[in-house]
């Protein structure tokens, strides 16, 4: 899972081999051959019914290919690899997406999901006027008590 901020960042292992026989010293193996990137996917807020656009954040060089865009747990039907467009933003939701990362032409990660991201949708004022052209009528029965 991506963790909220864009980084390349190599994995550095020592590795200590046991002396075999005959006392000989151990053996110190350093590799860098390993990177770990993270993405970073915002937040977004817009006005109801405005559009909603999410774009994932990547480490300079990096590609985010084979996306699915999720909303809620409901993953979309379209999106762009590395954007998804809400065109009509409704109500609050979270946001991820699951992509795989290539570096040139090599996938360096699959199945990546990133961060949850925070759709706010900030609600359309509704202004009502009374339009007093038209005449209209108010009634209102009053019940009666008869005596006998």
């Amino acid at each position: 899972m991506a963790t909220g901020s864009v980084s390349s960042t190599p994995i550095q292992a020592k590795i200590q081999f046991a002396p075999m026989f005959g006392g000989d010293a151990p053996v110190n193996v350093d590799s860098n051959a390993a990177v770990i990137d993270t993405a970073n996917l915002p937040d977004v807020t817009v006005n109801e019914n405005q559009s909603a656009t999410f774009a994932l954040q990547l480490p300079s060089g990096l590609v985010a290919t084979n996306t699915r865009w999720y909303v809620g747990d409901v993953q979309q039907p379209t999106s762009n690899n590395g954007e998804l467009v809400i065109p009509l933003a409704k109500s609050n939701a979270d946001v991820y997406a699951i992509s795989d990362f290539k570096r040139g032409q090599i996938t360096v990660a699959q199945n990546v999901r990133s961060n949850t991201a925070k759709l706010t949708v900030i609600p359309a004022h509704h202004d009502y006027s009374v339009d007093f052209s038209e005449p209209f009528f108010y009634l209102s029965a009053v019940g009666r008590r008869h005596a006998c």
